[in-house]
């Protein structure tokens, strides 16, 4: 038997010189196997079907019309192709072996050519059908690769019509901010002049806490004026309808202005540790300062939610060069992000933390499942990428790389 053919054929028969010459005349063309009866034909091709069964119609005990039928019945085994031996040229047995389902006669004395013949051409469709189902596979593989990504793609279509409703609403109440933090810091400067002419044990406290009142106002303020920008940027529609925003800046200026910022959370400035590791050689950069201070801060703000209860928090914060631009990371010693669920992370309205619409009863981070998202749409338009490495147990570090713009 040679077992290095593509194809393997089952040659049935009681007869051992049909099968002798038959044998020969296949035997350097094909992988070929025997069974001499009915019964062991069926119980062979259950475990090991061929590509093709020679068949021999008239056999003792199971007939080869039973055989075939068997066959065909079962779908595991419906598909091999039957040619039928016979020294039976009647036409009732033609139409018998038809009818069970063969796709072929051989008649006895066996015409060597012909049987080559016939076997290769029913093998060629054999593998023309199977190369066809393997294609039809592929295909609709494909078709459902694409509709998944249509409809990721409309899905984020609709939540961007959405998110251009939440920040057009915005707008109003965080103009009534801006604007309250402005005349704060106005009446504040002057109370701080008219007090100019108080005794000075009077004057040394009273200025102290209108220097307060000053600072904070000044935070919020910044803070409201940042968020406008954020929300001017997202009502945008495309790159050129803020092209007015676009400046060179340095990216280290953007990350310690941004660092101060956070500094007003507690947890941040007192419980964890930092460390900055900033290359301050970097070139300017062509870019929309608030929209990486919106990327830099939801990166940090999701570090120390994932250090949320940890003993010993840190974040490392670092910048640098690559070749086609500027980076920045954000790292933490978390916990790490599951496999399960990394390939998810950038996808909208995904988050591990409780919903902020969710009820908790403790002061645990929540999410909307929006930041790393916002994250990752404002990186693609400078033509971008977000990298993240992670390790379960021991942390994550997100990079931002940033392409110098044309």
């Amino acid at each position: 038997m040679n077992h290095s053919r593509e194809n393997m054929i089952l040659i049935v028969d009681d007869a051992k010189e049909n099968i002798d010459i038959l044998f020969q005349a296949l035997v350097d063309d094909y992988e070929l196997s025997v069974a001499v009866d009915g019964e062991s034909a069926l119980e062979y091709v259950s475990t090991n079907p061929p590509d093709l069964i020679l068949l021999d119609i008239m056999m003792p005990g199971m007939d080869g019309f039973e055989v075939c039928r068997r066959l065909k019945k079962d779908p595991e085994t419906s598909a091999i192709p039957v040619i039928f031996l016979s020294a039976m040229n009647e036409l009732e047995s033609k139409t018998a072996g038809f009818e069970s389902g063969a796709v072929d006669y051989v008649t006895k004395p066996f015409e060597i050519l012909e049987v080559k013949a016939r076997v290769k051409t029913h093998l060629d469709l054999r593998n023309a059908l199977k190369t066809i189902n393997q294609y039809n596979k592929q295909l609709e593989e494909i078709v459902e690769r694409r509709t998944k990504e249509l409809i990721r793609t409309e899905r984020q279509a609709a939540f961007s019509l959405l998110i251009q409703g939440i920040v057009h609403n915005l707008k109003n109440p965080l103009s009534g901010i801006i604007g309250s933090s402005q005349l704060i810091l106005k009446y504040g400067n002057i109370l701080k002049s008219m007090l100019l002419d108080i005794p000075e044990d009077v004057k040394n406290k009273e200025i102290k806490y209108i220097e307060g009142i000053i600072k904070f106002s000044e935070m919020v303020h910044g803070s409201g004026t940042q968020m406008n920008e954020m929300i001017n940027s997202m009502m945008s529609k495309s790159r050129s309808d803020k092209s007015d925003k676009i400046e060179m800046v340095y990216l280290n200026d953007i990350l310690k202005q941004e660092v101060e910022f956070l500094n007003a959370d507690q947890l941040f400035k007192h419980k964890i540790t930092k460390h900055i590791n900033i290359n301050e050689q970097l070139p300017k950069i062509k870019l929309v300062p608030s929209e990486i201070a919106q990327v830099f801060q939801n990166l940090v703000r999701n570090a120390i939610h994932a250090l949320w209860n940890h003993p010993k928090p840190s974040i490392t914060i670092g910048s640098g060069t690559y070749d086609k631009g500027v980076w920045f990371s954000v790292e933490d010693n978390g916990p790490g992000i599951p496999k399960n669920i990394l390939s998810v992370i950038f996808d909208p309205f995904f988050t591990t933390k409780p919903k902020a619409s969710e009820e908790k009863n403790s002061n645990e981070p929540v999410g909307t499942g929006l930041g790393l998202y916002s994250c990752l749409e404002i990186i693609k338009t400078y033509n971008g990428k977000i990298d993240v490495n992670t390790t379960v147990g021991k942390g994550t570090t997100f990079i931002v790389y940033l392409p110098q713009q044309q």
